[in-house]
């Protein structure tokens, strides 16, 4: 298929562009000129035609749309570069969506570098942490460049995008299972020098975390529970990325608090390995647990255990943020019948006296109103 017969179709995991790779030479790159949620960007060939292998989607949108021919270049790039789409800041986001197009990387020579565009045009040049040590475990020696500037580019290699959130298709499978040619490159050269390190059983928490990033009430006293099942309450974002991978490699039966921490976790995930996945929400949950089913080929337990969610109030400044509230009886009991907990059928019902006082605190007791289900 060539780049006029992609369309607008969305990407799927089993077909089509996004299995692809088209090589367009003096490619425009085009960064973002808004912070906008849909907005012109990507790639063009040197007569202005949009190379639609470029669009980065979610859904059935694609969030970059054609940009117009610049009046100006600012910049060169000389030599080979792979086309890495948008840069995300957000971890889940960076995981799922910027590594989308590297599955092309062992099948291409020649390459000085990968280039990504900020997901907002004001971003610095400079990676973050925590997107450069996940870099790191790919076992090649490129440059990675942040394009703010209208540039051309010698040569520029755009695979189609393997990996991302989308609807599912008539199988039921999305792309966020990733296509085969994305998991395979994961599996042979993500993080393969990274040795197993750690417990057996892992509670991945997200406790430490503010509640107003949209968390879960009465994780603190969840994490207590599961410690007395034996479970190690870890919490990710306290560690560097290699510890958080050495973790995940060790674990036999991992319990996860909904987040994007499932996304690293999946890229190195096993069939031999136990999932439980506690959802937070209503919604999104499925991208991080077709994200694993697809790397690891065995589909995670969904426990869904709330007693209702905490909403942001009209005046409220977390506008866009819900908190779960735990049922700790129905959890524990789910658990237990999943196999990851001997006796949670004895779980005592959530301390709310301990939860108002948390949400004290942090200051949500008059910014959220509490919905039973």
């Amino acid at each position: 298929m060539n780049d006029t017969e992609v369309g607008l179709s969305r990407p799927r995991h089993d077909t089509g562009w996004s299995r692809e790779v088209v090589t367009v030479k003096s490619a425009i790159v085009v960064p973002p000129k808004n912070a906008r949620y849909r907005k012109p960007a990507g790639v063009l060939y040197p007569d202005g035609r949009h190379c639609l292998h470029s669009a980065n989607w979610r859904f059935d949108n694609a969030l970059t749309t054609p940009p117009e021919m610049p009046d100006q270049i600012q910049g060169r790039a000389k030599g080979k570069w792979l086309w890495g789409g948008v840069l995300f800041d957000h971890f889940g986001h960076f995981l799922i969506e910027s590594l989308s197009r590297l599955w092309a990387l062992d099948r291409t020579t020649g390459l000085r570098g990968v280039i990504f565009i900020p997901r907002r045009p004001r971003r610095g040049s400079q990676l973050l942490g925590f997107q450069r040590a996940v870099l790191q475990c790919l076992d090649v020696d490129l440059q990675f460049r942040i394009v703010r500037r209208n540039a051309v580019v010698d040569e520029l290699v755009v695979p189609g995008q393997g990996l991302g959130l989308g609807p599912p298709d008539v199988e039921g499978v999305n792309l966020a299972c990733g296509t085969p040619e994305t998991r395979q490159y994961f599996k042979n050269h993500f993080a393969t020098e990274i040795e197993p390190d750690g417990p057996d059983m892992l509670y991945v928490s997200r406790a430490r975390l503010e509640l107003a990033t949209g968390g879960l009430a009465g994780e603190d006293q969840l994490e207590i529970l599961m410690a007395e099942q034996g479970y190690e309450i870890f919490h990710p974002e306290t560690v560097d990325i290699a510890t958080q991978i050495a973790r995940y490699k060790a674990a036999r039966k991992i319990v996860f608090s909904d987040g994007s921490a499932a996304h690293l976790f999946a890229l190195v995930a096993r069939p031999d390995q136990s999932i439980a996945y506690i959802r937070r929400r209503s919604y999104w949950s499925e991208g991080p647990i077709d994200h694993i089913t697809g790397f690891s080929g065995r589909h995670p337990i969904a426990i869904d255990a709330l007693s209702g969610q905490w909403e942001p109030l009209p005046n409220s400044q977390y506008k866009r943020t819900s908190i779960g509230q735990l049922d700790l009886p129905i959890l524990g009991r789910q658990l237990e019948a999943a196999g990851f907990v001997d006796d949670g059928s004895n779980w005592p019902e959530l301390d709310v006296v301990k939860l108002s006082k948390l949400m004290n605190q942090q200051g949500l007791t008059d910014a959220f109103a509490f919905n039973p289900t």
